[in-house]
């Protein structure tokens, strides 16, 4: 009875983590890696919602989409942009 407890108590745990990171503007890829990373800055006083929240602050430089514009066509479009310079398109 013990062990199912704590295997609740924990299937808990998790789903409360995933429901706060779904919630929150954190992309969905990096999910799982911002929830590890919290849970090893968590502590007594520190709760894994305030611990997510620090993690990001001092990694919104990763946490970030990746920007879209020039410079990130894929590479099928630089094939054509050299064809086109050289006038074979």
């Amino acid at each position: 009875m013990d062990e199912m407890m704590e295997a609740l108590e924990a299937e808990n745990i998790r789903l409360r983590e995933q429901l706060f990171l779904a919630k929150s503007s954190i992309p969905e890829e990096y999910g799982e890696d911002l929830a590890i990373l919290a849970r090893a800055h968590m502590s007594e006083e520190k709760s894994f919602e305030e611990a997510a929240e620090e993690v990001a602050r001092k990694y919104a430089h990763i946490l970030r989409p990746p920007a879209k514009g020039i410079g990130m066509r894929p590479a099928a479009d630089d094939d054509a942009d050299i064809r086109r310079a050289m006038g074979l398109i």
